[in-house]
């Protein structure tokens, strides 16, 4: 467990150097557009008023938009999840359906957070900042969590057989 740590405590490290350089930039556009498109998509589903316009989601009477900018892909968060998933002590096979599975949870969660602030911007603004900057930040970070732990059960359960004592 010790060396997991001091491996997780290194690949951040560097991690944030990374970002500090911005290495990850293109990465992060490309994420943005992505989300921008399928939050699109989904809240197109519900208002036919909705237009695109890059990573901007504006409804077209009514003025209100957002901006899907890299603050807002939870890329920070992925890149912790992918870290500490392979960084953890396991098979490969069991990393990638961890990295996976992960990115999907996680970025879908996003999805929704997104049409949700669109939403909120719409009907609440004056909770729109409370909302955005605290409470989804908070949850995307919780998700992060228990999504890796849920790994660890799953990872644990497949890699050694369950003894139940009698």
């Amino acid at each position: 467990m010790n060396k997991f740590i001091v491996r997780y405590i290194i690949a951040v490290v560097v991690m944030l150097t990374l970002l500090k350089f911005e290495v990850f930039t293109p990465l992060s556009d490309l994420l943005c557009i992505g989300l921008a498109n399928i939050s699109a998509w989904g809240i197109q589903f519900f208002d036919a008023g909705l237009v695109q316009t890059g990573t901007i989601l504006r409804h077209g009477l009514k003025g209100v938009a957002i901006d899907v900018t890299p603050e807002c892909n939870a890329l920070e968060a992925t890149l912790l999840l992918f870290i500490a998933i392979i960084t953890f002590p396991s098979q490969l096979k069991y990393k990638i359906y961890g990295v996976i599975a992960g990115l999907c949870a996680l970025q879908g969660l996003n999805v929704i957070r997104l049409m949700s602030l669109y939403y909120i911007l719409d009907a609440h603004p004056l909770w729109f900042d409370w909302i955005h900057e605290y409470l989804w930040r908070g949850l995307i970070l919780l998700d992060m969590m228990l999504i890796f732990a849920a790994w660890i059960f799953f990872t644990l359960r497949k890699q050694t057989p369950l003894h139940y004592a009698h």
